[in-house]
């Protein structure tokens, strides 16, 4: 398994801390998993905003 080139996962850090704005109450993991769906991420990409996303 690995990382792609990285765009999905810069643009899903993005749309992440924008949604995050818009709704500072809304649950990390959901976020997270509507990401990956939405930039087609990796499982290891995944797991990266799982560690490091805050």
């Amino acid at each position: 398994m690995a990382v792609g080139d990285g765009d999905g996962l810069k643009r899903a850090m993005r749309w992440l801390s924008d949604r995050r704005l818009e709704d500072p109450k809304a649950k990390r993991a959901d976020l997270i998993q509507e990401a990956g769906s939405k930039f087609d991420l990796t499982p290891l990409e995944l797991q990266y905003l799982y560690d490091n996303w805050k």
